[in-house]
């Protein structure tokens, strides 16, 4: 016998009003609440550690570093006038490399903060240091989990202007102190004006 079957109801799914960027369900009737579970989208836009610029090969300009202005065939950084606070930096840095943490170069803007850290960071640390200068605003969530999977890689965080770092997906405590545990150091710079402003909240 050949069955047949007859169709006793006509359903007909729509979605209107604009992008859906979540998930959808689509369903004829639904008595009760519903609960949509689904994995959460990873954080990719950092690039791999292996494709992070290695300090002998970093462009201290690309850094933060302000561009001088030069006469003629003058290297494009010119030699750097070491500061009195060279050999305590240092120390911190060597530490930070060790141990990781934090290190903050404070100043006034055209003060030369960033081309001192620079400096300390060139002295002090291996030229097979990869090195991550994200742009102000990238996501950091998924730092860490990058980190934890990069092998013997010795890497730094570079946060020129660290206020524009700061915030929920950015550089937090907990970030930092995950980081740290990791024995990945932070470099960073900021104005004495903005230093003042995240240190008694103003």
């Amino acid at each position: 016998d050949t069955a047949t079957y007859a169709d006793t109801a006509t359903n007909a799914n729509t979605v209107s009003g604009g992008t859906f960027n979540e998930p959808v369900v689509q369903a004829g009737s639904i008595t009760g609440g519903v609960h949509a579970y689904y994995g959460q989208t990873p954080h990719s836009g950092l690039s791999r550690v292996a494709d992070w610029p290695q300090l002998d090969r970093a462009n201290a300009i690309a850094l933060g570093v302000r561009r001088p202005r030069r006469i003629a065939d003058e290297r494009p950084l010119p030699r750097y006038v070491v500061r009195d606070c060279a050999d305590a930096l240092d120390a911190q840095v060597r530490a930070a490399a060790r141990e990781g943490g934090l290190v903050l170069v404070t100043g006034e803007p055209l003060s030369g903060k960033t081309r001192t850290l620079w400096a300390a960071l060139f002295t002090n640390l291996s030229g097979t240091t990869r090195i991550l200068h994200p742009a102000p605003g990238t996501d950091l969530r998924g730092l860490t989990d990058m980190l934890r999977a990069r092998g013997d890689a010795e890497c730094v965080l570079w946060l020129d202007d660290l206020d524009g770092h700061l915030g929920e997906h950015g550089l937090t405590a907990a970030r930092l102190a995950e980081l740290a545990r990791l024995r990945v150091p932070v470099l960073a710079t900021m104005s004495d004006e903005a230093y003042d402003a995240h240190r008694f909240g103003s």
